[in-house]
């Protein structure tokens, strides 16, 4: 069920972001009248597919609950695109109820549909077993809300698996010798991600997520085990999602150019991109942040000097990806730079 719950939220995640997609492409310079039936065919087969999913999530969670935000999202979909006709009545609504009105209020309703999207994803994990793997969606939707605003669109998602192995920092001290039975024993070093929390692996595209780690961390922080899951499995999007996503200029970035990347340039993107996540949804998500980010190395802490926001990171990543490889220093001298950086002198 899990499985199938993931492909669903995805495919609602994916549609919900082509909306916006072809939302952006609508406000072109061509007049309306002359695109209307270009941007109504992929709107009305996308409105379509929510609906489909809709359908499907409703079949596999058993709550009255859920119908509440179905019948909402559905409401707030037909005021912005109309009411997709099926059988003999043919066609769509969608010209027809684009008026100057509607077309004036769809920055709002955008806004409504992914506030109703993100409390959607919630509500299914809250009421599925297995809610730290599910719970991560709805975090999921800020990060790629933020990016697609600036081209980066997704078109899939990497495989997210977790591991009952040790993560790398406790096999270290099991290798040791020192702790044969329980390595994460009085464990007082950094909880790095990618050696005690869980890494994405750019030659593999997929994200690996030590269910040990997670669970220690949970205790050893005193947070929920949903929430430091959820920010794991953020941080490791967003390492993915400079990899592998991107506007018309790096479409996809090569492999060998994002491995040549330093450690210190990948760690303060990921958290950079992890921070707006956490700074536009506050609550548990952000405490967890805040309580890792104490225990956890330099490098990880780096995002701290910064202030640049989606609006200014993204088209320098995509111009600087373009080139190859880049660093902190590189970052500095496009625009990217630190707090102190910025001062005039």
């Amino acid at each position: 069920m899990i499985h199938e719950l993931n492909q669903i939220l995805f495919e609602l995640l994916r549609s919900q972001h082509l909306l916006l997609a072809t939302e952006l492409r609508s406000r072109s310079t061509t007049p309306p009248d002359e695109k209307s039936a270009e941007v109504a065919m992929p709107q009305f087969m996308t409105h379509r597919l929510i609906l489909d999913q809709l359908k499907k999530l409703k079949g596999l969670i058993q709550n009255p609950g859920i119908d509440e935000f179905i019948q909402e999202y559905t409401n707030t979909l037909s005021k912005m695109y109309g009411t997709p006709m099926s059988g003999n009545e043919g066609g769509s609504s969608i010209i027809q109820t684009r008026t100057a009105e509607v077309r004036g209020r769809r920055v709002e309703i955008l806004e409504r549909l992914s506030g109703l999207m993100t409390s959607l994803m919630q509500f299914v994990a809250n009421e599925t077993e297995g809610a730290a793997m599910l719970g991560y969606w709805s975090f999921a939707d800020t990060l790629f809300e933020a990016l697609g605003k600036y081209g980066w669109f997704i078109r899939r998602l990497p495989p997210i698996l977790e591991s009952n192995e040790e993560p790398p920092a406790w096999r270290a001290r099991a290798e040791s010798g020192q702790f044969d039975r329980c390595p994460e024993e009085n464990f007082e070093g950094p909880i790095d991600f990618e050696s005690a929390l869980g890494i994405y692996r750019p030659d593999m595209k997929d994200i690996v997520i030590y269910r040990r780690g997670v669970l220690w961390a949970s205790d050893t922080l005193h947070v929920p085990e949903a929430a430091v899951f959820s920010v794991v499995a953020i941080h490791e999007l967003a390492h993915w999602a400079i990899h592998c996503l991107g506007p018309s200029q790096t479409y996809e970035w090569d492999t060998e150019s994002f491995n040549s990347v330093d450690e210190d340039t990948h760690e303060m993107l990921a958290q950079l991109m992890t921070n707006w996540v956490a700074v536009f949804r506050q609550g548990a998500f952000r405490n967890a942040f805040e309580r890792l980010n104490q225990r956890q190395s330099l490098r990880y802490k780096r995002f701290r000097d910064y202030t640049a926001g989606p609006e200014t990171v993204l088209p320098v990543l995509d111009s600087l990806r373009s080139r190859g490889s880049f660093d902190l220093g590189v970052l500095a001298a496009n625009g990217i730079a630190t707090v102190l950086q910025s001062k005039p002198r």
